[in-house]
Protein backbone atom coordinates (compact mmCIF):
# COMPACT_ATOMS: atom_id res chain seq x y z
CA UNK A 1 0.00 0.00 0.00
CA UNK A 2 2.79 2.77 0.68
CA UNK A 3 3.98 1.98 -2.75
CA UNK A 4 0.87 2.80 -4.44
CA UNK A 5 1.05 6.32 -2.26
CA UNK A 6 4.39 6.63 -3.20
CA UNK A 7 4.13 10.71 -4.60
CA UNK A 8 4.09 9.72 -7.91
CA UNK A 9 1.37 7.58 -7.51
CA UNK A 10 -0.49 8.71 -4.78
CA UNK A 11 -2.14 12.18 -6.27
CA UNK A 12 -3.85 9.70 -9.21
CA UNK A 13 -4.76 6.86 -6.43
CA UNK A 14 -6.67 9.17 -4.23
CA UNK A 15 -8.35 11.24 -7.21
CA UNK A 16 -9.15 7.21 -8.21
CA UNK A 17 -10.60 6.98 -4.87
CA UNK A 18 -12.43 10.01 -4.96
CA UNK A 19 -13.75 9.12 -8.37
CA UNK A 20 -15.05 5.93 -7.02
CA UNK A 21 -17.30 8.02 -4.63
CA UNK A 22 -18.31 10.03 -6.77
CA UNK A 23 -19.05 7.35 -9.54
CA UNK A 24 -21.27 5.29 -6.95
CA UNK A 25 -22.96 8.52 -5.68
CA UNK A 26 -23.68 9.68 -9.20
CA UNK A 27 -24.95 6.12 -10.48
CA UNK A 28 -27.63 5.83 -7.46
CA UNK A 29 -28.52 9.49 -8.21
CA UNK A 30 -29.06 9.08 -12.21
CA UNK A 31 -31.04 5.55 -11.78
CA UNK A 32 -32.84 7.41 -9.21
CA UNK A 33 -33.62 9.99 -11.39
CA UNK A 34 -34.19 7.85 -14.27
CA UNK A 35 -36.54 5.41 -12.60
CA UNK A 36 -38.64 8.18 -11.87
CA UNK A 37 -38.17 10.57 -14.70
CA UNK A 38 -40.63 8.44 -17.37
CA UNK A 39 -43.27 11.53 -17.95
CA UNK A 40 -39.48 13.43 -19.06
CA UNK A 41 -40.29 11.44 -22.56
CA UNK A 42 -37.00 11.64 -24.39
CA UNK A 43 -35.21 13.95 -22.08
CA UNK A 44 -35.19 11.33 -19.30
CA UNK A 45 -31.96 10.55 -20.19
CA UNK A 46 -30.10 13.56 -20.53
CA UNK A 47 -32.12 15.14 -17.21
CA UNK A 48 -30.96 12.26 -14.77
CA UNK A 49 -27.60 12.70 -16.43
CA UNK A 50 -27.74 16.18 -15.66
CA UNK A 51 -28.54 16.33 -12.15
CA UNK A 52 -26.29 13.19 -11.05
CA UNK A 53 -23.26 15.44 -13.11
CA UNK A 54 -24.23 18.80 -10.90
CA UNK A 55 -24.25 17.10 -7.54
CA UNK A 56 -21.39 14.49 -8.43
CA UNK A 57 -19.31 18.28 -9.37
CA UNK A 58 -19.73 19.98 -6.27
CA UNK A 59 -18.64 16.35 -4.50
CA UNK A 60 -15.84 16.06 -6.82
CA UNK A 61 -14.81 19.84 -6.30
CA UNK A 62 -14.42 19.35 -3.09
CA UNK A 63 -12.83 16.77 -2.24
CA UNK A 64 -10.31 17.13 -5.45
CA UNK A 65 -9.34 20.17 -4.01
CA UNK A 66 -8.95 19.36 -0.35
CA UNK A 67 -7.62 15.81 -0.38
CA UNK A 68 -6.28 14.85 -3.55
CA UNK A 69 -4.22 18.28 -5.42
CA UNK A 70 -4.25 19.81 -1.39
CA UNK A 71 -4.71 22.80 -2.89
CA UNK A 72 -4.64 25.49 -0.02
CA UNK A 73 -3.41 28.81 -1.89
CA UNK A 74 -5.65 28.86 -4.77
CA UNK A 75 -3.12 29.97 -6.98
CA UNK A 76 -3.44 30.74 -10.31
CA UNK A 77 -6.61 32.82 -9.85
CA UNK A 78 -7.57 31.96 -6.66
CA UNK A 79 -10.36 29.72 -4.98
CA UNK A 80 -12.67 31.54 -7.68
CA UNK A 81 -10.58 30.40 -10.02
CA UNK A 82 -10.12 27.56 -9.41
CA UNK A 83 -13.66 26.90 -8.87
CA UNK A 84 -14.21 28.61 -12.55
CA UNK A 85 -11.60 26.43 -14.05
CA UNK A 86 -13.29 23.01 -12.42
CA UNK A 87 -16.80 24.05 -13.71
CA UNK A 88 -15.62 24.35 -17.18
CA UNK A 89 -13.52 21.25 -17.41
CA UNK A 90 -16.92 19.37 -16.23
CA UNK A 91 -19.44 21.40 -18.36
CA UNK A 92 -17.06 19.80 -21.11
CA UNK A 93 -16.98 16.41 -19.31
CA UNK A 94 -20.73 16.82 -19.00
CA UNK A 95 -21.28 17.07 -22.57
CA UNK A 96 -18.92 14.85 -23.61
CA UNK A 97 -20.45 11.85 -20.75
CA UNK A 98 -24.56 13.00 -22.02
CA UNK A 99 -23.31 12.04 -25.55
CA UNK A 100 -22.06 8.66 -24.67
CA UNK A 101 -24.87 8.06 -22.21
CA UNK A 102 -27.69 8.71 -24.23
CA UNK A 103 -25.54 6.46 -26.91
CA UNK A 104 -25.12 3.65 -25.04
CA UNK A 105 -28.87 4.13 -22.94
CA UNK A 106 -31.23 5.08 -25.73
CA UNK A 107 -29.58 4.44 -28.91
CA UNK A 108 -27.76 0.90 -28.57
CA UNK A 109 -30.49 -0.03 -25.85
CA UNK A 110 -28.44 -1.09 -22.95
CA UNK A 111 -29.94 -1.39 -19.46
CA UNK A 112 -29.14 1.83 -17.86
CA UNK A 113 -27.04 -0.16 -15.04
CA UNK A 114 -24.89 -1.21 -17.94
CA UNK A 115 -24.84 1.96 -20.42
CA UNK A 116 -24.08 4.28 -17.54
CA UNK A 117 -21.14 2.90 -16.49
CA UNK A 118 -19.86 1.81 -19.46
CA UNK A 119 -19.76 5.24 -20.85
CA UNK A 120 -18.66 6.96 -18.38
CA UNK A 121 -15.32 5.31 -18.23
CA UNK A 122 -13.75 7.04 -20.63
CA UNK A 123 -14.11 9.96 -19.09
CA UNK A 124 -11.83 9.43 -16.00
CA UNK A 125 -8.52 9.94 -17.72
CA UNK A 126 -9.95 12.66 -19.74
CA UNK A 127 -11.01 14.37 -16.66
CA UNK A 128 -8.13 13.65 -14.78
CA UNK A 129 -5.61 15.44 -17.27
CA UNK A 130 -8.09 18.94 -17.03
CA UNK A 131 -7.81 18.81 -13.28
CA UNK A 132 -4.19 17.89 -12.42
CA UNK A 133 -3.13 20.16 -15.16
CA UNK A 134 -5.27 23.15 -15.39
CA UNK A 135 -7.85 23.38 -12.78
CA UNK A 136 -4.86 22.31 -9.84
CA UNK A 137 -2.01 22.97 -11.68
CA UNK A 138 1.50 22.46 -9.21
CA UNK A 139 3.87 24.42 -11.18
CA UNK A 140 6.82 22.65 -9.31
CA UNK A 141 6.11 19.45 -10.53
CA UNK A 142 4.52 19.42 -13.83
CA UNK A 143 3.91 22.01 -16.94
CA UNK A 144 0.76 24.17 -17.58
CA UNK A 145 -1.28 23.18 -20.36
CA UNK A 146 -1.07 25.86 -22.81
CA UNK A 147 2.18 28.03 -23.83
CA UNK A 148 5.08 27.80 -21.46
CA UNK A 149 7.34 30.63 -23.06
CA UNK A 150 6.64 34.11 -21.66
CA UNK A 151 6.95 37.09 -24.01
CA UNK A 152 10.21 38.11 -22.80
CA UNK A 153 11.38 34.93 -23.97
CA UNK A 154 9.47 34.83 -27.69
CA UNK A 155 10.74 38.53 -27.97
CA UNK A 156 14.40 37.28 -27.33
CA UNK A 157 14.17 34.51 -30.35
Amino acid sequence: MDRLLAPQHGKFVRFVLVGGSNFLLGMLLFQAVWAIGAPLGSWRTPAAQAVAYAIGTAWSFFWNRQWVFRSTDGSAGGVGGEALRFIVAQVLCLLVSTVLVTAAIDGAGLPPLVGWPVAMLPLVLLNYILISRWVFPNEATQPPLGPTRSHKEDARS
